[in-house]
């Protein structure tokens, strides 16, 4: 278990190129494949969707089995300095949810800035610094999201694993 709030990984694929990378990803993730119709067929045993831009992938779990914990992994095809070829993964939250994880944090560094700004202003000037309060909470408040973060994690391990486990399957 990683200490993450977005646990990620890399893949190292040196002996193909990006496009041969992103071809064996979408024969292995992509839930649908097309008949000779050309019409969109699910394929059997996938318990997941995916989204392609390009040489990106956001792959997810199916809405019925998705719950608030429910992981998503943002898989990128990259070419190194060096030309070597590896994917780059990252689990996050849904994206609502890590928006408002994000806004969180963003506001308790506000707090935190401008409490310790207030407070540092009321102690030169001998007042009761009562701003100190606000940071201490704030910081209470951030650890509480990161205790959060770890117990959604712990209930999605499960999906993560299995998500971890299609994208290496595709791979191999």
């Amino acid at each position: 278990m990683s200490a993450e709030l977005r646990p990620s990984f890399q893949i190292d694929v040196p002996t193909l190129d990006v496009d041969d990378v992103v071809e064996r990803l979408r024969a292995g993730l992509d839930p649908a494949t097309f008949d000779a119709d050309g019409v969109r067929t699910a394929k059997d045993g996938h318990r997941w969707v995916t989204e392609w831009a390009k040489t990106h992938v956001l792959v997810a779990m199916r809405k019925d089995l998705r719950h608030a914990w429910s992981p998503w992994l943002h898989v990128d095809v990259r070419s190194s300095e060096a030309g070597e070829t590896y994917v780059f993964a990252r689990f996050s939250p849904h994206p609502a949810l890590w928006t408002a994880i994000a806004l969180t944090y963003l506001s308790l560094g506000s707090i935190v800035l401008f409490g310790s700004c207030f407070g540092t202003a009321q102690a030169m000037l001998g007042e009761r610094g009562w701003a100190w309060w606000g940071v201490g909470g704030a910081r209470v408040v951030a650890a509480l999201i990161w205790f959060a973060s770890q117990a959604g994690q712990r209930l999605a391990r499960e999906q993560m694993e299995e998500l971890h486990a299609a994208l290496d399957a595709s791979l191999a």
